[in-house]
Order: structure tokens, then C-alpha cells, then sequence
């Protein structure tokens, strides 16, 4: 599945905990240098490329052990907790946020793990090759980026940067000396704006992150339609309680396939009225002749990178993104 891990920070707060994803992570438990670190830095990792129900007990057990002050997720790990803290009303404790990172961070995602920690959840944007580049703060109103390390740019289709518009985000890491990128074209979409937030930090603003350049779809007209919209009209289902996982799938033709998972004793006739709303909400922006069809499944793969896709763009040939476990 994917790696996770919980680690506490010895800095200005005694505990502190965090999950993430690449298997490359879990270097940093191995080795007599590494449990240095982790002892210096009080921390502590926890795999979680499977999460069987008594892994997910064993790692609940583990934060309530250790009260972390933060946790510090990879989404999906989290949300995969949360949802079964949730599902069988277990007490967990709660830090004093969660931040989450690794992929687009949706509403249902926010509702689930909020529910579950009794505690704000923020997004982190960032990737392997450049690190952490930009975190939300407790207003909720865009990324601040870390301009001492990172610059970012929003670029648009004339290779032009933009602002208070959508472009190709493009990042430039300061601190990278063994191998300089420079303006970076990570695969992303998002708004930079010159606006600052209400928290008064005066940091450059990441107004909105759209999600993966190739998560786009193309709608009859050939015009882009960026998978935040798509991902927007499906939380409303998401937010339904009988889904347990759900993945978008445009094929080469164009139509769409929605494949859904569902909880035990659920089905989709029973819920015929949300598919035709989502269906009709769909059809206003890919076109009125865009098929829309629902197909139930019994699981979602996971791509290369340990991640549930979200969005398949067959028409491209491509696909990313994680999903909803």
C-alpha cells in the first residue's frame, strides 16, 4: 500500500508525529545513524505499506502511547486511519493540528480526519525532488511558501508567469546545491496570488493548488477542464457515507467512468437520485453528449507510487494522483 510513519519533534514542542509515503522513508528507521537521528530529533517511524485492521489498531494504540503534539501525514494514511477511527467510534488522541502532504488534499479527506482527530488539518505542498515548499497556517486561506528556500511560479501557456491565474506551477528550490533545478515544471496546476493572508505572516501565497497537469480532462469542445471541478462534484457523493473508495476514469472516447467501491450492504439503485445529480453536473462543463456511466468494483489499485488514483486520463495515456481508501 504505502509507507507510514509517526514521528515526534524535539524541538520547541516535546512530542510531534507525522505519516508519508515514498518506501525511500523508511531508510530513516534503519541503521545505527538513523536511530541517532530519530533519538535526536524524538521521532519514530511506522510502516504502513498495508494496513490490515490489527496494523491499524497497533498504530492508533501507538499515537494514544505517545500523544504527539502534531501529526505529520501522508494523505492517504491518514485518511485510511481516520476513516476506521471513525467507522468504530474509537477514541484517539488528538494533536494540536494535522498536516497533511503527498497529494491534493480534498473536503471529504478534511471532514474525515478532522472528525476522527478532533483537530484542524492543514495542507503541505511539496515533492521528493524539491521538499517541503509551502504549508497552510489555521486561516485556511492558501499556502504560505517557504521563500527562503523555494520560489514558485505559476506559468502560462506562453511560458509566461502569472498571478490571481491557473498556470503549470514551476518551482525553483534555493538550497539544492548537488543538483540545481531551475524553475522546475513539477506537474502540478495552481494560483499564485498578491494577496496576503489574515495571519499577518507576509510569506508569498499559494491562492489554490488544482491538483496534477495530467489529471486534466478534455471535454467535447476540446476545452481543459481541470480535475478540481470534477473532484468537487464528486465529494458530493463522497460525503454520502456508502462509498468507501471511488476512482474517474476518461476513456479514449471521451466518456466517462466512474468506478466505485461500496460499503458492505450498500448499493448503487439505492442511491439512483445522487448518480443522476452527478451525472447532469458533469455533463455542464464535458458536454451534454459525454456519457456517464457508474460501475461497481471491488477495489482500486494502487499505482507505482503505493497511491490510489483518483482521476485515469486514458485519452493521454496517462494517470496520478491518490484516492480514497
Amino acid at each position: 500500500m504505502h509507507p507510514w510513519f509517526v514521528r515526534r519533534c524535539a524541538c520547541s514542542t516535546p512530542k510531534c508525529c507525522a505519516n508519508w509515503n515514498s518506501s525511500g522513508q523508511l531508510k530513516g528507521s534503519i541503521g545505527l545513524k538513523a536511530k541517532l537521528q530519530n533519538w535526536t530529533y524524538n521521532r519514530k517511524f511506522e510502516q504502513c505499506f498495508h494496513l490490515p485492521e490489527d496494523r491499524i489498531l497497533r498504530i492508533i494504540q501507538d499515537i494514544n502511547d505517545w500523544r504527539p503534539k502534531m501529526l505529520w501525514c501522508y494523505r492517504d494514511g491518514i485518511h485510511a486511519i481516520a476513516k476506521y477511527v471513525n467507522e468504530h467510534r474509537l477514541k484517539v488522541e488528538s494533536p494540536g493540528a494535522v498536516v497533511l502532504g503527498g497529494a491534493t488534499v480534498y473536503p471529504f479527506i478534511v471532514d474525515d480526519i478532522t472528525k476522527a482527530f478532533r483537530a484542524p488539518v492543514m495542507s503541505a505542498y511539496g515533492s521528493r525532488e524539491v521538499g517541503a515548499a509551502a504549508c497552510e497556517c489555521l486561516a485556511h486561506e492558501g499556502h504560505h511558501i517557504a521563500a527562503q528556500s523555494h520560489v514558485i511560479e505559476a506559468i502560462a501557456p506562453n511560458g509566461q508567469p502569472v498571478l490571481e491565474r491557473e498556470g503549470d506551477l514551476a518551482v525553483t528550490p534555493l538550497m539544492n546545491y548537488a543538483m540545481p533545478f531551475i524553475r522546475y515544471r513539477i506537474g502540478d496546476r495552481g494560483r499564485l496570488t498578491e494577496r496576503s493572508c489574515s495571519c499577518g505572516r507576509q510569506f508569498p501565497l499559494l491562492d489554490a493548488l488544482s491538483g496534477r497537469v495530467m489529471e486534466a480532462m478534455t471535454n467535447s469542445k476540446g476545452e481543459h477542464v481541470d480535475s478540481g471541478f470534477i473532484m468537487f462534484v464528486l465529494t458530493y457523493i463522497a460525503q454520502r457515507g456508502y462509498l468507501r473508495q471511488f476512482q474517474i476514469i476518461q476513456e479514449e472516447n471521451g466518456s466517462l467512468t466512474i468506478d466505485v467501491v461500496l460499503e458492505n450492504g450498500a448499493s448503487l439503485a439505492a442511491h439512483s437520485g445522487d448518480l443522476q445529480y452527478v451525472k447532469e453536473k458533469l455533463q455542464v462543463v464535458m458536454g451534454q453528449d459525454c456519457e456517464v456511466r457508474f460501475r461497481v468494483v471491488d477495489g482500486i489499485p494502487t499505482n507505482a507510487a503505493g497511491k490510489y488514483p483518483y482521476v485515469v486520463n486514458r485519452r493521454s495515456g496517462k494517470s496520478t494522483e491518490s484516492a480514497l481508501r
